[in-house]
């Protein structure tokens, strides 16, 4: 969900103008070893030494062999001879060009012998504060240094801190860690991306989406994160939107896990089911070890009625991760599916020992005892069910399963004041509805038990024939 192009300097070369030709006819073999440093290492063997000997033709041809001549003679050669040397200085490291292929090797072979300096042996280097060192010892400059060195550790600590409380699913805690960094680092994307997945743990997904669409925006090419932000929108059904940011990762690296998540999750909720699988397993060439891919997988599995593929790829996300609830929570749900209720207990316990402030594995917990039909197991799920809600009031769902239960264990009263909350937060769902209407029905309410059940055929018409029924036999009564 790991760019940016380098800049590339210009050269130290400056272009040569027409101008420096009467300069070079008045300075001679000096300027032309200044111009002949924006020229090749060929250059400037070849240039001077030309110039060099062109001259000596000439004082050869001058005069007569005076000793004064001869000595200003003798000079100049002196000084030319080391300028020669100065100029052919060649600026490659390469020693071959200048010297014979015999002293070449030799300079290799000195290389080679030459030995290797221990970590004792090598000089110690000496850290300065601006190349002076007697200005590490003032007291200012100490200040400072502990000073951002303070303010360092604690971004860091804080940071350390929310990973490890969102490791452990304590996301309130975790959001409230974060809000104690400094202003820079809480508007950062890391930060964002953390408060995301924080809320996407606790079903809050809109929040959620807020966040993850902050860390884009800070962060375009960011992809860390993109896995989760796909599975929210998924959550929200938002196709369009999902849709979008699976281009978009695509077109930032082909070859990151989470590019290919968002693609599935985008064709699992288009329901092709078949893509989904297939985009998942490339992520998993990318990363065998990513585990999410294997959760994902195992889910279309499990809607395409695939339990024994489904259970393989649950299975193998926690080899790689133990701690990986999701996969728990997948292997409990095909198991209940399978009326294996004990095992579908054993799991969801698993993952609720995990991650033990989710509601939904409360609930689906509670389900999986409630199956067994043993009183004891009865209780267990009626007190897992009333704990939960108490800790989660949103989850209206927890208060409908605990109606249920207790409308099979013929308590009426209480079913109806558990089932009168969940009205309030769900007033359109036909199941609380019809519920409501065979519990008053039981309490000897005929006129509000008509009244929800022919709610409930309104908001479903496709159960109008199940519900018909439950009316027939309550006239029959």
């Amino acid at each position: 969900m790991e760019e940016t192009p380098q800049a590339y300097g210009k050269s130290d070369h400056l272009p040569r103008h027409a101008d420096d030709d009467d300069e070079e006819e008045e300075g001679g073999v000096l300027s032309t070893a200044s111009s002949a440093k924006s020229d090749d290492t060929y250059a400037q063997i070849s240039t001077p030494t030309a110039n060099y000997s062109n001259k000596k033709e000439e004082e050869e041809e001058d005069d007569d062999g005076d000793g004064e001549a001869d000595e200003e003679e003798g000079e100049e050669e002196e000084d030319e001879s080391a300028l020669e040397r100065t100029v052919l200085k060649p600026k490659s490291t390469n020693r071959s060009i200048l010297m014979s292929s015999d002293r070449s090797v030799n300079i290799r072979e000195e290389k080679q012998e030459r030995p290797m300096l221990t970590a004792t042996q090598r000089e110690p280097v000496t850290i300065t504060a601006h190349h002076n060192p007697q200005n590490i010892e003032d007291p200012v400059v100490l200040a400072a240094f502990a000073t951002v060195m303070q303010y360092i550790y604690s971004v860091i600590v804080t940071y350390t801190i929310a990973i490890q409380q969102l490791y452990n699913y304590q996301c309130t805690e975790c959001i409230n860690t974060l809000e104690t960094l400094p202003k820079p680092h809480f508007q950062s994307a890391l930060s964002h991306q953390l408060i995301g997945k924080a809320c996407t743990e606790m079903n809050e997904y809109k929040t959620a989406m807020i966040a993850f669409r902050e860390m884009i925006r800070l962060e375009p090419y960011r992809l860390q994160g993109m896995e989760c932000y796909s599975s929210v929108l998924w959550q929200l059904r938002d196709e369009k939107s999902l849709s979008a940011l699976s281009q978009q990762v695509i077109e930032v690296d082909k070859l990151c896990p989470e590019t290919w998540c968002v693609v599935g999750n985008c064709f699992s909720l288009q329901k092709e089911t078949d893509q989904a699988i297939k985009y998942f397993q490339i992520a998993l060439q990318i990363d065998p070890y990513f585990t999410y891919a294997y959760t994902l997988c195992g889910h279309e599995h499990v809607n395409n009625e695939d339990m024994e593929k489904a259970i393989t790829a649950f299975r193998q996300a926690l080899l790689f991760n133990d701690r990986h609830y999701n996969a728990w929570y997948g292997l409990g749900s095909i198991y209940y599916r399978q009326e294996n209720y004990d095992m579908s207990e054993y799991h969801f316990q698993q993952a609720r020992n995990i991650n033990s402030r989710c509601s939904i594995l409360d609930c689906y917990l509670g389900m999986a005892m409630n199956a067994q039909g043993t009183a004891e197991k009865i209780q267990q799920s009626l007190d897992v069910l009333a704990e939960a809600s108490i800790r989660d009031p949103k989850n209206v769902q927890l208060r409908f399963q605990r109606a249920h239960i207790l409308f099979g264990q013929d308590e009426y009263d209480e079913a109806l004041n558990e089932l009168k909350i969940v009205l309030e937060s769900a007033p359109k769902e036909p199941p609380v509805h019809a519920m409501l209407g065979q519990i008053y029905q039981r309490l000897g309410d005929n006129h509000q038990a008509m009244l929800h059940l022919n709610i409930a055929m309104d908001l479903d018409p496709k159960e109008t024939n199940a519900l018909k029924a439950i009316m027939e036999s309550f006239e029959e009564q």
